[in-house]
């Protein structure tokens, strides 16, 4: 046969009294105060309640609670009314008026926990209550100091009280701040609060447990703190803590009378229409889901209708675009190539002529010889544009993999500027001085690279005003990157302009900004890098162009900085 508390801590549940279990029902403000002098009725509610430290219950919870109840219906009560069960109820409930009136006087805490606290941190006997309810009297007649009860405790019940409390917190699913009350009570405060204890509501539960010991209305609960010591940490002083003590057996008064739960026969249909109620309405709230889930649907087979379209929509406005842009352009050429052949031919005819006229008109081909040779010139010059151009558009299209190598920076950007020099000097424009570090190497592609920044560099002249000023300056990034800021002085871009800046032909630029492809091909190249390309639009008095490489070689460190942010319209 078990000892006492062995089987105590076999109980599966203390069992609420008839009124608390039938007033238990889903959204009631006033749940607590209608439960609170229960101690079965508390456990309930702690251990289906919605959060930690909460003492309202979500519809599952409730649901949890009823199914539970109704299960054990008839397991783990006693009456209450007895007279050992009695008194010990009694001092559980001044134990928990003591801790919500010192939770008031502190502040800081709940009232409900730590009356929570108080009425449950003799759960050990509370479980003896159960057991044995009849041997209750005599046992609560040798409450005496902490090290006293444990010793009888063992002897007769086989475990001390804050064994027994330990073993139920984990079999009852007792949340954290309780189970640290219930079963660790006995240690000092810092101890308690490494083990997940509230240290002010733990202090405040002890002070109660203490005052309740010094009146002569403890159970012997084993304390880690001095009545001295928890009441200078609360800010207490004697005074007020005998007026607590005086005034403790008032705030008991009016607590309901026990009822078991056996002797209402109606308690457990009861229970059942309530689960059947909560049945129904989880039903309709299942019912209302499941039209919300369909609105929803159908919301977004629409919403995804629409974006497919306004895609669609983009994707053809784009195309359009660079089809204007690119017939503009490829246009001109042909226009002029179109044209020059048509000379070429008629001046043939006229050669042609002249020849069956006069066969010996030598002297007439020289000059037809020089119109013929400028002409064709033309024609060279132009297919050569939209060689140049369908090249460029493919580029950007389809860019090769970039064959990377270890290049020097100083020396590359030195070969562009010189390559870009003499259409500078025709619009009138002044390259400002490199100041690149020697030591500093890529790993790229010098053809993609050397395209990119050409164009970067000639989109900056074609910005600049005559004898304005372009350049391309260097610096190393915190993340292990090379920033390069491409500026020039110019009037700088629209809003409007901004928003197009990397679509191929776009058509909205200012006059000089070339035709279209400069900045798509390097804004492509780069990124084939892992780097990037952006407008910059916290300068102030230049246009500055940002690009980025991810990765560099520094053979002798130069100063660094953090990586600048982005502008947000174009991240």
């Amino acid at each position: 046969m078990k000892a006492l508390g062995e089987a105590a801590t076999d109980l599966p549940w203390a069992c609420p009294s008839a009124a608390s279990l039938a007033a238990l029902a889903p959204s009631r403000s006033d749940l607590f105060d209608s439960l609170r002098h229960d101690p079965g009725a508390v456990l309930l509610v702690l251990r289906d309640a919605s959060a930690e430290g909460s003492f309202e219950l979500s519809a599952d919870g409730y649901r949890r609670g009823l199914t539970f109840a109704l299960r054990h219906l008839g397991d783990g009560h006693v009456d209450w009314n007895l007279p050992g069960p009695k008194q010990l109820l009694d001092r559980c409930r001044r134990q928990a008026w003591l801790a919500a009136e010192l939770a008031e006087r502190v502040g800081g805490i709940s009232k409900q926990q730590a009356w929570a606290g108080g009425l449950l941190a003799p759960l050990g006997w509370i479980a003896a209550a159960l057991r044995d309810p009849h041997e209750l009297e005599l046992d609560l007649l040798r409450c005496g100091n902490a090290a006293e009860s444990s010793h009888w405790q063992r002897d007769r019940w086989g475990l001390d009280h804050a064994s027994i409390a330990r073993r139920l917190a984990r079999s009852w699913r007792l949340p954290s701040w309780l189970t640290t009350i219930v079963g660790h009570l006995g240690l000092p405060v810092g101890i308690a609060e490494s083990l997940g204890a509230d240290a002010k509501l733990f202090r405040t539960v002890q002070t109660a447990c203490l005052l309740a010991q010094r009146e002569g209305f403890g159970l012997g609960l084993a304390v880690g703190e001095s009545l001295e010591d928890a009441l200078r940490s609360l800010g207490l002083d004697a005074e007020e803590a005998s007026r607590f003590s005086r005034s403790a057996a008032a705030g008991t008064i009016g607590a309901p009378a026990w009822e078991s739960p056996n002797a209402n026969s109606c308690l457990a249909e009861l229970l059942k229409w309530k689960l059947d109620q909560l049945d129904d309405d989880r039903t309709a709230l299942v019912a209302r889901l499941h039209d919300d889930i369909d609105g929803m649907h159908v919301a977004l087979e629409r919403l995804s209708s629409e974006e497919q379209e306004r895609l669609h929509t983009m994707k053809l406005a784009a195309l359009a675009e660079l089809a204007a842009g690119a017939g503009h352009e490829i246009n001109n050429p042909l226009a002029v190539i179109s044209g020059q052949a048509q000379y070429v031919l008629r001046q043939l005819e006229s050669v042609e002529e002249q020849l069956i006229e006069d066969p010996d008109a030598s002297d007439a081909f020289a000059p037809f010889q020089r119109r013929m040779a400028q002409a064709l010139q033309k024609i060279v010059g132009q297919a050569h544009r939209i060689h140049h151009l369908l090249t460029d558009l493919m580029q950007f299209a389809r860019p090769g993999l970039p064959r990377l190598q270890r290049l020097s920076l100083a020396k590359l950007l030195s070969e562009i500027t010189m390559a870009v020099n003499t259409f500078a000097m025709e619009r009138k424009v002044r390259l400002a001085p490199l100041d690149v570090p020697t030591s500093l190497h890529v790993q790229a592609d010098p053809n993609q690279l050397r395209t990119a920044f050409t164009n970067l560099l000639k989109n900056a002249i074609e910005a600049a005003p005559q004898e304005g000023l372009a350049a391309i300056k260097v610096r190393t990034l915190e993340n292990g990157g090379v920033e390069f800021a491409i500026e020039d002085n110019g009037v700088g871009l629209s809003d409007e302009a901004k928003r197009h800046l990397f679509d191929p032909f776009y058509c909205g630029r200012p006059a000089g900004r070339g035709r279209g492809l400069g900045l798509p091909a390097a804004w492509r190249l780069i990124r084939q890098h892992g780097g990037d390309v952006w407008l910059d639009d916290s300068a102030t008095g230049v246009t500055r162009f940002v690009a980025t490489l991810p990765s560099y070689e520094v053979l002798e460190p130069i100063d660094a900085i953090p990586p600048r942010p982005r502008h947000p319209e174009l991240v």
